[in-house]
């Protein structure tokens, strides 16, 4: 990502490779909703839709929210030196922060990785880069609504690689009452990292704000790929409903 001929070179024919993918892979999906409607099905199915309920095996209520920036083509896939707040995404649930003054920072949408259950994944290319943190915070709020007062568990899965390897911190952030709280995640396993948080009794319309935030550390140079990720909601609903507390016993 130097300012060299041939650097620039190689990065204009990336970034046309990358639009060129995006846009075949919308045209496929074109297709597949034309096919679609010719054959009977509901418009509705074809379409994103926004996050809803349903009923797990436990009887809880389970909302379940996948960026849409991993879901639909962006308006530019290709973006150099995003402002800080730089919105990311269709939906624009996703913004991009970072503290860095002096270098180069590049946002690319790609065509999902072999195997991902995402459309599309985002890299974040960095060079002579003075940050201290790169951090993408999701809003949430939206899994909330129509959840009864009960036991929460609110969950969060990461799929990312970087080069160099870079640390990632994650954690949510709740607002009550004009109060911001926050819970820092402890993201375990192999190639999707995942963690879990539960509040023994909550009444998520007391909840006016929800975000999730994901926090890398880089170095001067280098590459981060966004490959999936999930945020999920979840409550058992109470028996009596008029005793819930927010955040009790937490």
């Amino acid at each position: 990502m130097s300012n060299t001929p041939e650097a620039q070179r190689l990065s204009a024919i990336r970034k046309l490779t990358s639009e060129l993918y995006v846009l075949q892979d919308r045209m496929n999906q074109t297709i597949d909703h034309i096919t679609g409607l010719l054959h009977g099905a509901d418009l509705g199915e074809l379409l994103p839709v926004s996050p809803a309920a349903s009923l797990t095996a436990d009887g809880a209520l389970e909302a379940v929210l996948r960026p849409s920036a991993l879901v639909q083509p962006l308006p530019a896939v290709f973006v150099d030196n995003p402002g800080n707040g730089f919105v990311l995404g269709v939906g624009g649930e996703c913004k991009l922060f970072s503290d860095y003054k002096n270098g180069h920072l590049q946002v690319v949408q790609v065509p999902a990785t072999r195997g991902s259950d995402a459309r599309f994944g985002i890299i974040l290319n960095y060079a002579n880069f003075d940050a201290t943190f790169i951090s993408l915070v999701f809003d949430a709020r939206t899994l909330l609504a129509g959840l009864p007062a009960g036991r929460l568990r609110v969950s969060m899965a990461v799929e990312c690689r970087s080069e160099p390897q870079t640390r990632l911190h994650a954690k949510f952030a709740f607002k009550v009452n004009d109060v911001w709280g926050e819970h820092h995640l402890q993201l375990k396993g192999g190639r999707v990292l995942v963690d879990t948080f539960e509040v023994p009794m909550i009444d998520p319309a007391m909840i006016s704000g929800l975000d999730f935030h994901l926090i890398f550390s880089p170095g001067g140079r280098g590459s981060i790929e966004l490959q999936r990720t999930s945020f999920t909601v979840s409550v058992v609903p109470a028996v009596d409903t008029a005793a819930a507390h927010v955040f009790e016993g937490a």
